[in-house]
């Protein structure tokens, strides 16, 4: 807030931009017994709807979603993180303007819209232990080759 002489205060607004999306990342972790722990931060943030402040502005709701596993798998086996729903419920209604405020006959010129839509996130990995490289000359066994200087 600012405050000019003879005048009150005065409120600024500085907009700051937003941003929602989706992060997934995995961290894995060989153990001495060949096997792969994998712990998977999974977060997911979206708009929903707006709020309306007391000077009439608008402001985006913001959901956030997370979802922390923690696994531990053979090399080659999968894991499947799911449980990440999201449910959007909507409902508007509209009709002619004056005619659908008439009592009884009202209704007859009005529309009612109701939409529903569930989604569910699920995400595979497939951690895999990678046989060593093994240098011979020239060239790498394990598929690859290249040139040693």
């Amino acid at each position: 807030m600012n405050q000019v002489a003879n005048a009150g205060l005065v409120t600024t607004y500085t907009p700051v931009a937003l941003t929602a999306g989706t992060s997934l990342t995995a961290i894995p972790r060989v153990n001495g017994d060949g096997t792969i722990t994998m712990f998977i931060p999974f977060v997911i943030s979206r708009f929903l709807g707006e709020s309306v402040g007391p000077n009439g502005e608008t402001i985006p709701n913001q959901t956030i979603t997370a979802v922390f596993a923690l696994r531990r798998v053979a090399s080659g086996s999968t894991i499947v993180v799911g449980g990440v729903t999201n449910r959007n419920e909507s409902t508007s209604s509209n009709g002619i303007p004056i005619l659908k405020d008439l009592p009884i006959v009202g209704k007859l010129f009005q529309n009612h819209l109701q939409s529903r839509a569930n989604n569910e996130a699920l995400v595979f990995f497939t951690p895999t232990l990678l046989p060593e490289a093994v240098g011979i000359g020239g060239e790498v066994t394990g598929g690859a080759t290249s040139t040693l200087p």
